[in-house]
């Protein structure tokens, strides 16, 4: 059996960072390698999404996806030991509350652009054009290697389904982070991004839509459907080599198996 990823094992991989840009504090540095490790595909890139370490309204990078269409806004905490520290509810919310950013009125942004550093603001400027104007997903992560508890992760899921737009959350604590970081010192790709998976209901071969099996034991699901071609080739457009890791895993939601969206490691499949 592997050892289990410690406190340490990120702390060197920080402490790495850090050495290479300098002017980064622990949580931009932490980040940076979320970044690197889940979302895209250099350390320049890693790099270039991170908002700075002042005036940041918690806002610690943005990065705009655009073969998956897609601004990701992510806000990292690294604490001193995996799990131990809770993460502090008004943190959380008030990093949900950004979902209904970009349809609120032009006073309001421009009040909040006022108490934000230039960079961040020319970023936050983007995001809005690219969700409001050119139809981009919004997707918040909430990355820490404390812990949250589900009051709060229920709480802040509930202020993102207000937005008026496609925007959702993902909260990754100690546990995830641990996995996530296994994953990137075995060398798996980094993931890839919200994908619509079409089930193919015509054609050859004939099913009933979704296959859905339980393992009780291991509480394992899994899932089997058919789909086209040329569709998986639209993937692949999106997403690049990222659709082969060996490690696909992202979040799942369930939302109801007829006319509605699946999510399964960051997929959503439509029955």
């Amino acid at each position: 059996m592997k050892p289990k990823i410690a406190i340490s094992d990120i702390r060197d991989e920080i402490n790495q960072i850090r050495h290479t840009n300098p002017r980064l504090k622990d949580d931009g540095a932490f980040v940076c390698w979320f970044l690197r490790a889940f979302l895209v595909d250099s350390d320049e890139a890693a790099v270039k999404a991170l908002t700075g370490d002042t005036g940041d309204k918690g806002i610690d990078a943005i990065f705009p996806d655009d073969k998956a269409r897609q601004v990701n806004v992510i806000q990292g905490k690294f604490r001193h030991s995996l799990g131990e520290s809770s993460e502090k509810r008004n943190d959380v919310l008030s990093f949900a509350e950004l979902a209904n950013f970009p349809w609120e009125d032009k006073d309001f942004q421009n009040d909040y652009y006022s108490k934000l550093d230039p960079l961040v603001k020319d970023k936050m400027e983007q995001l809005v054009e690219l969700v409001r104007r050119r139809k981009y997903e919004l997707q918040f992560y909430y990355v820490t290697t404390g812990r949250i508890s589900e009051t709060i992760r229920r709480e802040a899921a509930a202020r993102v389904r207000n937005a008026q737009g496609a925007v959702t959350i993902t909260i990754l604590d100690s546990v995830r982070v641990a996995t996530i970081f296994k994953d990137y010192q075995e060398g798996v790709a980094p993931a890839v991004p919200s994908l619509s998976l079409k089930i193919a209901a015509e054609g050859a071969i004939v099913t009933e839509g979704v296959i859905h099996r339980f393992d009780s034991e291991k509480s394992i699901e899994s899932w089997v459907f058919s789909m086209t071609s040329i569709d998986v080739g639209e993937m692949f457009k999106r997403s690049g080599i990222r659709l082969f890791a060996r490690n696909v895993r992202v979040t799942w939601r369930r939302s109801g198996w007829r006319n509605r969206p699946l999510s399964i490691a960051g997929f959503e499949i439509y029955t």
